[in-house]
């Protein structure tokens, strides 16, 4: 028996769905079944509605990052409070907001430029190692990667925040 063509209006209609399906991770085979569609047909489809959407900028594409990432992190945060699947949500919602930080610039290196100089211009002379907020530079090359940029950020605030009262 020969199948019915599909009008127009049902085959945007049919390529809307499996577009919003693929979206969220389906695979043609589940796209078809749950459709009832031939998976071939979820396939065409699907390839001939991306071809016809306009290539999106790079803002765009960044501002849909940003969507699905804020979407996992609100959905993740809703089972932190399990007692046994908590830790592995609340890691999901962490990584979600890293990405998100790095998304959007907030998790980029940053470089401070300072030169400090003794007497006339002359070398800082020291009698024994340098700490900076109790730290020296020994025991911070001990630290991990991580715990070196949170001692790098609290710098980075200090300096914003004697540049606001303008010390330098």
């Amino acid at each position: 028996m020969a199948q019915k063509r599909r009008t127009k209006a049902e085959l945007a209609k049919l390529a809307t769905e499996v577009i919003n399906r693929r979206r969220v991770g389906m695979s043609f085979e589940a796209i078809s079944q749950e459709l009832e569609v031939p998976t071939a047909t979820c396939h065409r489809v699907f390839k001939k509605a991306i071809e016809n959407i306009p290539q999106q900028s790079a803002t765009e594409l960044r501002l849909l990052q940003y969507e699905r990432l804020e979407e996992i992190y609100r959905c993740a945060m809703l089972y932190v409070s399990d007692e046994k699947a908590g830790p592995a949500f609340m890691k999901q919602a962490l990584d979600a907001l890293k990405q998100i930080g790095d998304l959007n610039g907030l998790n980029a290196a940053k470089t401070i430029k300072t030169e400090l100089t003794g007497a006339d211009g002359g070398p800082i002379r020291t009698t024994g190692p340098i700490k900076t907020f109790g730290i020296t530079q020994a025991e911070l090359g001990d630290m991990s990667q991580e715990e070196r940029d949170v001692i790098r950020s609290i710098c980075v605030r200090q300096i914003e925040k004697q540049k606001a009262k303008g010390v330098h």
